[in-house]
């Protein structure tokens, strides 16, 4: 069984108390991981003594990634074990990638919510673009197409061009 979307916050318990089961050589556990401080597996990174176990029992490989979509092929071919992938990734990886044995084990991130951090799309103070609609015959990207930045800034600008046909 594949293990997914975020990292989980039940799973790190059991890595920090020790409860894995014994072995001879430690388990390896590869975790994909994009925001730093937002995914969990990059907080590790950063906090190697919250990992007692490490070495022991486990061996945490985070492996950082662009997007939450380019974990898809990398869960596909067994090269990470959990991906702390978005709704629409995981929605891409089941229904395009035929993915049917991912389960989501938690949620670590979460935005727009209230008491939540939220993402911000900036541009320069000295920029023409004030507005959305100052994004008209401009090009905008994210940082991967299908995940959740993406289908967003996807719905923000097909409300703008019906807006516009209105």
């Amino acid at each position: 069984m594949r293990l997914i979307p975020a990292m989980p916050l039940a799973f790190a318990a059991v890595l920090f108390t020790g409860t894995i089961a014994r072995a001879a050589d430690p388990v390896p556990i590869r975790v994909g991981w994009v925001a730093p401080v937002a995914n969990f597996a990059s907080i590790l990174l950063m906090k190697p003594d919250l990992m007692h176990n490490q070495g022991k029992t486990y061996n945490l490989q985070p492996q950082h990634f662009a997007s939450t979509p380019t974990m898809i092929p990398a869960l596909a071919a067994n090269e990470i074990d959990i991906g702390s992938i978005s709704y629409a990734a995981f929605a891409n990886a089941i229904e395009n990638a035929g993915m049917e044995d991912l389960r989501v084990i938690a949620d670590d991130f979460q935005d727009g919510v209230n008491g939540s951090y939220s993402d911000e799309i900036m541009v320069l103070k000295d920029s023409p673009i004030k507005t959305v609609g100052d994004l008209k015959g401009k090009v905008a990207s994210s940082n991967g197409a299908g995940g959740a930045v993406d289908v967003a800034l996807r719905v923000m600008l097909k409300q703008l061009a019906d807006q516009a046909r209105a």
